[in-house]
C-alpha cells in the first residue's frame, strides 16, 4: 500500500493544475487562478442545487467566507474577498 501512496504524490515542485475542457491548464497567474477557483465554486449554485456557493457544504467556498465548513483547506492568497 505505501508504493501506491508514494507513486500517486505530485512533486511539489510541480504546478497545480486544472482542467479546462478536458485540457490541463498551467494556473500560471494570480487572475487566472481567481477565476477557476470562482468558477469551481459556483458550480452548484449553475447547477441549481444552491441559492450561494457558500451554501454547499463540500465547498472550499466557506473556508474562503469564513464561515464553518466540513473540510479542512490551506486558504490561498487570492485577494479576492
Amino acid at each position: 500500500m505505501n508504493n501506491v501512496k508514494s507513486k500517486l504524490r505530485i512533486p511539489s515542485h510541480h504546478r497545480y493544475k486544472l482542467s479546462d475542457e478536458n485540457h490541463a491548464v498551467e494556473l500560471l497567474t494570480h487572475t487566472f487562478t481567481c477565476q477557476k477557483m470562482a468558477y469551481i465554486h459556483e458550480n452548484p449554485v449553475r447547477s441549481g442545487w444552491v441559492e450561494k456557493a457558500d451554501d454547499w457544504l463540500d465547498s472550499s467556498q466557506r473556508n474562503y467566507s469564513g464561515l464553518e465548513s466540513l473540510i479542512e483547506i490551506d486558504i490561498a492568497d487570492i485577494g479576492w474577498m
